[in-house]
């Protein structure tokens, strides 16, 4: 095998392989970012979910102290 030959080869080779695990890097790259994205997603649902509830116990709260000023008012 002449060397130019052998040089060719090898750099087919070689942009073969570095063209390969380019393309696995991009496709780790784009699942990190899409897994990332969906953790953001999840934890904003969940502070939604916990804001809600405070949310609803505040008017719980609200609402109970209305029912027993009231009670109040009309147990004098």
């Amino acid at each position: 095998m002449e060397p130019d030959e052998l040089e060719r080869r090898l750099e087919f080779i070689t942009d073969d392989v570095l063209e390969h695990y380019k393309d696995r890097i991009e496709k780790l790259e784009a699942a990190e970012e899409a897994r990332a994205a969906q953790t953001t997603d999840h934890r904003r649902h969940w502070l939604g979910t916990v804001l809600e509830v405070a949310v609803l116990l505040l008017v719980a709260v609200e609402t109970v102290l209305t029912a027993v000023d009231v009670a109040s008012k009309y147990a004098h």
